[in-house]
């Protein structure tokens, strides 16, 4: 099971692939710095970075973010669960805040409104 706390999406079975062709897609040079690791029983918590250049679209709940060509260096935490030497959870806790913000959608105010308003219509029509 993969966890991925920004967005709050759970991959099992099949859909374990999902966001790592989404991310491979959206970073073509997307890697993880490690900082630290910690280990504690079947607990390892590694502390990283999210490093890449974003290169292609970016998949994400409200829709589709174009690439923008700028870097992200964002820091993360991941958290691994061990079962009989196999991973049987890995919970993500990526920086969402801080991608979004080297991304410049924070910034951004129009794809912001543009996108929010696409969201809320497509939700219950309740936009205007």
């Amino acid at each position: 099971m993969f966890v991925d706390n920004s967005v709050s999406a759970t991959y099992r079975g099949r859909t374990l692939a999902d966001p790592l062709r989404n991310y491979g897609t959206a970073f073509s040079n997307m890697h993880r710095e490690l900082h630290r690791i910690y280990v504690d029983g079947n607990v390892i918590v590694v502390q990283l970075a999210l490093q890449g250049d974003h290169d292609g679209p970016l998949q994400l709940s409200f829709g589709e973010l174009p690439a923008t060509g700028k870097q992200i260096d964002a820091p993360c935490c991941d958290v691994f669960e061990l079962e009989n030497g196999k991973i049987k959870r890995f919970d993500c806790y990526p920086e969402g805040s801080i991608i979004f913000a080297q991304l410049g959608v924070l910034n951004n105010r129009e794809y912001g409104r543009r996108r929010l308003g696409e969201s809320i219509r497509e939700g219950d029509g309740s936009a205007r």
